[in-house]
């Protein structure tokens, strides 16, 4: 990946930290990377090497330590991030944050809730999420069965 920023990144982080426990521990120590627009990324490694939170900053669920991340050309250290989280990021968690007594579709929406869309655009965006990440023939089931 590129160092440089281009008009096509659609994630860019240059030299991030993020630190705990008053900076003894570097969970991300001066990541530089970016990630351009349709490009897909794996994020790999052990646990505990410091993806999830590469994550949670990238979905401005968190705030680094020091650097800057750009996501789709906006510097996530600027305010308003809420509608940022609420209008142009997707997460979905690894363990025990899909409702199990709601299918697919209906997951989705829940986190479209709080955007001002009414029900019927929750719906269609809904459908073409699933359907860009290959799920759209598993829409009626429920998370244990995906």
């Amino acid at each position: 990946m590129s160092e440089a920023r281009t008009a096509t990144a659609a994630v860019q982080m240059i030299d991030v930290v993020k630190a705990f426990d008053g900076g003894t521990v570097r969970a991300l120590n001066g990541v530089t990377m970016t990630v351009e627009r349709g490009e897909f990324v794996a994020v790999m490694g052990p646990s505990g090497s410091g993806k999830s939170t590469l994550l949670h900053l990238v979905a401005a669920l968190d705030a680094p330590t020091s650097g800057t991340i750009i996501v789709n050309g906006r510097d996530l250290r600027s305010a308003g991030n809420e509608h940022f989280r609420r209008s142009e990021v997707g997460l979905v968690f690894q363990l025990h944050n899909l409702l199990p007594h709601l299918n697919a579709l209906e997951n989705v929406e829940v986190s479209m809730f709080s955007n001002g869309m009414g029900h019927r655009q929750q719906r269609e965006r809904a459908h073409e999420l699933l359907k860009e990440v290959g799920l759209s023939a598993k829409e009626k089931m429920a998370p244990p069965r995906l």
